[in-house]
């Protein structure tokens, strides 16, 4: 050891302890998976540095079989190999070897977290590969993970059915406003078919009595009460239309005063007792002795029983009809009954016979002196008081009309 100065001396001595003690020492101690990960990387570090393009390296090694065989069960065999094939190829890495390049397991867990989340992409891909052990503070981080993952999906399941339930309540409105179109174009129609027909009337008589100066007076009286009855009519179409669009705009409110229903009923027999006579009609009434208190709107209510007795004026045969109008009574409401012997309603006709304008849009049915609005206002005034209204009939056998209102 002659010729060393002293700093040499200090450096021979000081290296050949350390390098013996470091040597003796990791011989004899067992290596922790930490330091044979960093001691991987550290001797084989071209290897690594080009496949951590997003500074993640995978911590352990995995069989190419079995990275394949779990990407398959998420993307299917064929997606899976091509996936892997096309990485590879890319990245200038063998398919050849057992085991699986550390760039194809951060590869596998990347796809992975875009299908399942990247905590659960993490546990499913350390199921198959021979990972170190995981300290509590990242199995905490993953747990935080998969927690937040669980309320995201959350979140988003109740967005989705927000939007869902948005948009299928955009649908309603949208066929909603469309049956409003279809429904006012109708109306137009029908309004404009109703006010032809006493219009036409009314000009063609006019014009006749105009143009024949030498008429009889006996027949020109004939001539201009026909006129009087049109614009009667007429004006009673108007009047209809016009309640009508009161009642469905709600701007017609109700008078709510306690009434005596036996006597909106007799009152009506008798204001329409002169039409039965003439046709030789018969009106008969079936109410209890007890006296049916209602609260509803009077004159309202007298114009629903006038167009249901009216009604059933029309459609009897003269001579053999028969109507009778009675009163039913329950805990909860009170049914009024008008019935008739007349032809009946058809089944499928039942329950549009409450529509505006049912006869001008029904040319097929013998259509009645009338506007066509009279049940389609009947209708709306028993729904204005929280009642019911709907018709039983049977072809041949007659109608009944029946209505509900609240009982007291």
């Amino acid at each position: 050891m002659e010729g060393m100065d002293s700093v040499t001396h200090c450096f021979f001595w000081s290296m050949l302890f350390n390098i013996t003690a470091f040597v003796v020492v990791s011989l004899n101690s067992k290596k922790s998976e930490q330091e044979m990960y960093q001691a991987e990387i550290f001797v084989d570090i071209f290897r690594y540095s080009a496949a951590t393009e997003t500074n993640v390296m995978w911590k352990g090694t995995a069989h190419l079989t079995e990275l394949n065989s779990l990407l398959a069960n998420f993307l299917g065999h064929e997606r899976a190999e091509k996936i892997i094939m096309t990485y590879a190829r890319r990245n200038n890495i063998s398919l050849e070897q057992k085991e699986a390049d550390p760039r194809l397991v951060t590869f596998a867990e990347k796809i992975l977290a875009g299908v399942i989340g990247s905590a659960s992409a993490n546990i499913m891909v350390s199921s198959v590969t021979k990972a170190e052990k995981l300290k509590i503070d990242e199995v905490i981080h993953i747990l935080r993970e998969s927690q937040q993952m669980i309320e995201l999906n959350k979140e988003l399941k109740k967005k989705s059915a927000e939007l869902q339930k948005a948009t299928q309540q955009l649908t309603i409105a949208n066929e909603q406003l469309k049956e409003m179109d279809m429904l006012k174009d109708e109306f137009l129609y029908t309004v404009t078919h109703e006010l032809r027909t006493p219009i036409t009337s009314i000009r063609a008589m006019s014009e006749i009595v105009h143009d024949n100066t030498d008429m009889p007076e006996e027949q020109r009286q004939v001539f201009l009460g026909n006129v009087i009855k049109e614009t009667e009519r007429l004006s009673h179409l108007i009047t209809q239309v016009l309640n009508l669009e009161r009642y469905e705009s709600g701007r017609q409110q109700l008078n709510l005063n306690p009434v005596l229903l036996n006597v909106l009923i007799k009152d009506s027999i008798h204001s329409l007792q002169p039409l039965a006579d003439e046709k030789k009609i018969v009106i008969q009434e079936q109410i209890p002795d007890s006296m049916f208190l209602v609260r509803c709107d009077a004159d309202l209510l007298q114009q629903v029983l006038n167009n249901l007795l009216s009604n059933a004026i029309k459609f009897v045969d003269a001579g053999t009809g028969k109507i009778k109008i009675s009163v039913h009574s329950s805990d909860d409401e009170l049914q009024v009954w008008v019935e008739d012997n007349g032809h009946g309603i058809q089944p499928e006709l039942q329950e549009l016979v409450f529509d505006k304008f049912f006869q001008a849009k029904n040319q097929t049915l013998k259509k009645p002196h009338g506007s066509g609005l009279g049940l389609a206002i009947c209708k709306k005034i028993i729904d204005m008081h929280q009642g019911k209204i709907w018709v039983e009939s049977a072809e041949g056998k007659g109608s009944r009309f029946i209505f509900t209102l609240p009982n007291g």
